[in-house]
């Protein structure tokens, strides 16, 4: 076509009659010069100008023809001019719609480019967050992962995309969790899960909080889940060990206030058994007296009763003292209303002995 288009513009005998046919083709569209069909290239506003000059200058030589035409028939004339002005609309028209398209073009590559710099700012956020951040299809399928994922649970991208992100999670938390994704998947668009476990590369389970988010399309069409997971495993460790401990001290708390209970049961045991050792031992040796007093005189069945059920008496009362001296060593029982009584009757071996 370059060469033909040369060849018009040089001065031949027949100029005009080949530039009316060329023009006629021109018009009808039969002929494509350069700039003609350029909307579909898109090209910046200098490469318009670059590849317009040539129509442009077919179009000024034409004209410089007609205004220079001496020898023309006028119906000749009139079709070259008719023919010349229809194509320099064309060319304007052309132009134009080239013109706004390469600013519409300029505008959208600027746009593009503005969401690729987005992109790979959102890219440069997701690897640099410590958090792991995992994007899943609407299977359920791990179709991405970030960095931060890899570095806190040992996985490359390859060894998990493709897999289901409920592999990772402890089978009976996904037991657990079950109705609540059920509900989320029917209602909700974003769940929290507060602890659950998931298993790194060396097979260890961490503890994590998680968070599992829907992503739609520009046109509002579910697309898919990204789901945060948080390490508490530290944390979580840190909470039951402190639980455990409160456990432990509590506990601890109560046999405290016993053992005081206790010492404090046997401070009065040992005076009591003092204060009544005292006149125990009064009272036996009276008693004492007192059945020696009756030698050689007849006592009646009921004097005799009398006498044996104070002498026991007194040895039951002796054996009760004799068991207060160890009194942090007894044993207790609850009797009524949460009140503990002792056993005397388990320390019969220690009364003995003393």
């Amino acid at each position: 076509m370059k060469k033909e288009t040369m060849r018009f513009l040089s001065p031949e005998k027949n100029f005009w009659k080949m530039r009316i046919s060329l023009l006629n083709l021109l018009n009808t569209r039969q002929v494509r010069f350069t700039g003609v069909y350029m909307t579909e290239l898109n090209p910046k506003e200098l490469e318009i100008k670059k590849y317009w000059s040539k129509e442009w200058a077919f179009y000024k030589e034409t004209e410089e023809y007609i205004n220079k035409a001496t020898d023309l028939p006028d119906e000749a004339l009139d079709k070259l001019k008719s023919l010349n002005s229809m194509f320099y609309s064309q060319l304007r028209k052309s132009f134009k719609i080239a013109k706004t398209n390469d600013s519409s073009q300029a505008k959208l590559t600027k746009s593009l480019l503005k969401l690729r710099n987005s992109e790979e700012e959102i890219k440069a956020i997701l690897n640099n967050a410590i958090v792991g951040i995992v994007r899943i299809d609407n299977e359920g399928r791990v179709i991405f992962v970030n960095e931060g994922f890899s570095v806190n649970y040992g996985y490359s991208a390859d060894e998990v995309v493709g897999k289901f992100w409920s592999s990772f999670i402890l089978e009976k938390d996904v037991i657990e969790i079950r109705p609540q994704i059920h509900d989320f998947m029917e209602n909700g668009s974003t769940i929290l899960f507060d602890s659950i476990r998931m298993a790194n590369k060396e097979g260890r389970y961490i503890w994590v909080s998680a968070s599992l988010a829907k992503i739609y399309d520009n046109n509002g069409n579910f697309d898919s889940f990204v789901l945060v997971a948080v390490d508490i495993n530290k944390r979580k460790l840190a909470t039951e060990e402190l639980e455990e401990s409160y456990i432990k001290l509590k506990k601890a708390q109560k046999e405290i206030v016993e053992l005081e209970r206790k010492n404090s049961a046997f401070a009065v045991a040992v005076t009591t058994s003092h204060e009544i050792n005292q006149p125990l031992m009064i009272l036996k040796a009276n008693l004492d007296m007192l059945e020696m007093s009756f030698e050689g005189h007849t006592l009646t069945k009921k004097q005799l009763k009398y006498m044996r059920r104070l002498d026991e008496s007194a040895e039951r009362i002796k054996k009760i003292v004799a068991v207060y001296k160890h009194a942090n060593e007894l044993e207790f029982e609850d009797y009524v209303n949460g009140t503990e009584m002792a056993i005397f009757d388990n320390n019969k071996e220690k009364t003995d002995d003393s």
